[in-house]
């Protein structure tokens, strides 16, 4: 009888990056921005709240459609405030805009949010978080007991905390951290990140043979 340890997946959190989508450009009114769909970050993966941002004095309203936790479709309408970054309220994995009237200058970019969903078999598990860049960060790892899709509003009801060893507020984990209990899924909330910061998150599981 022994221990065995088997790859399972990794998450990348990338930067916060303010120009990801869109670096002050000119965009037209009723058609979508850069003619669609628009991934949160780089990875294509994680629900990211997106940051909008004009010049002085402009505050067009745009138009939003994104996909969130559990791809489910979601409708906001933003509203800029020239120069000051402008948040959506629900984080988005993927998303379209369109501008009610012309804008000379805007720029898309991301913010905090979630990571995308790791699925488990309930089997316990090892987890490695590893920080790089500088600065102050907040993240907590969440476990769900269902694979049912559901609002946000039901994820924040249903999600329980992984383990506390895990949720290292100023660095990387030192060590592999054990997981005895299961759950049917596992993500990352990032609350706080540095604008250089970036995260990466290992898990394995273990099985007795």
């Amino acid at each position: 009888m022994g221990m065995t340890l088997q790859y399972l997946a990794s998450v990348k959190f990338p930067k916060i990056n303010t120009t990801f989508n869109l670096d002050a450009q000119p965009v037209a009114a009723n058609l979508p921005i850069n003619g669609g769909q628009m991934y949160s970050d780089q990875t294509g993966m994680n629900y990211r709240k997106i940051a909008f941002v004009s010049t002085a004095g402009v505050t067009t309203e745009l138009a939003l459609e994104g996909i969130t936790n559990f791809k489910q479709t979601k409708k906001e309408t933003i509203t800029l405030n020239g120069d000051t970054p402008v948040l959506t309220e629900s984080g988005y994995t993927s998303f379209t805009v369109i501008p009610a009237a012309d804008i000379d200058t805007l720029s898309i970019g991301n913010d905090k949010g979630t990571t995308d969903f790791i699925g488990n078999d309930g089997t316990p598990s090892t987890h490695r978080i590893v920080k790089r860049g500088s600065g102050a960060l907040e993240y907590t790892i969440y476990g769900l007991n269902t694979f049912a899709s559901m609002s946000e509003t039901e994820l924040a009801l249903q999600r329980y905390t992984l383990d506390a060893g895990l949720n290292n507020q100023t660095g990387s984990t030192t060590s592999a951290v054990y997981v005895p209990k299961g759950g049917c899924r596992y993500y990352m909330d990032v609350t706080s990140l540095a604008d250089d910061g970036e995260l990466e998150w290992w898990v394995s599981t273990q099985s007795i043979i």
